[in-house]
């Protein structure tokens, strides 16, 4: 029941631009301190606690019970928490990008070091072979992956080329 001690408290969110108003509301419907514009924010005796969204105005109200059947309300700007929202999302869409890009740049790699360098290996063997006529030219086939039966195929082709020209 203390007016001024109630203000005190309400004059605190003044730190606090997300709250646009609040007020204290005896059980008697007396209002004991009031903070913002809570005049434009009637309190309806009969609202449960908790919170609920104002239509048409971007905001939310909070309504919580004090002793003696005096009640809180607090209305807050959901202006500034979609703003927050939208930031949010754009710093997670930026890190999923981010993440993506060093995983691709990763498989990139990875594929690069799989298939194009052992198919460059073959080629260049085989362009070695061709221009030489150096049979006895082995091409790298380690592994079990298709490139290697590649490799291994053309090694047996090279003996048997090798074992007719030495004939």
């Amino acid at each position: 029941g203390d007016a001024s001690r109630a203000q005190e408290i309400l004059d605190s969110l003044r730190a606090h631009p997300r709250i646009l108003a609040a007020q204290i509301v005896l059980a008697d419907g007396r209002v004991l301190a009031r903070h913002g514009d809570a005049a434009a924010w009637p309190l309806a005796r009969e609202r449960n606690d908790g919170v609920q969204l104002a239509p048409g105005r971007n905001a939310a109200e909070l309504v919580h019970a004090l002793n003696d059947g005096a009640r809180l309300q607090l209305v807050l700007d959901l202006g500034g928490l979609q703003h927050e929202a939208r930031r949010t999302l754009l710093a997670f869409v930026a890190g999923v990008v981010a993440v993506l890009g060093v995983v691709m740049v990763g498989l990139l790699l990875a594929l690069q070091r799989a298939i194009v360098r052992p198919i460059a290996a073959l080629a260049g063997a085989v362009d070695e072979v061709r221009g030489g006529a150096d049979y006895a030219r082995r091409v790298p086939a380690e592994g079990s992956d298709e490139l290697a039966r590649l490799g291994r195929g053309i090694n047996a082709l090279l003996t048997v080329v090798q074992l007719r020209d030495e004939q």
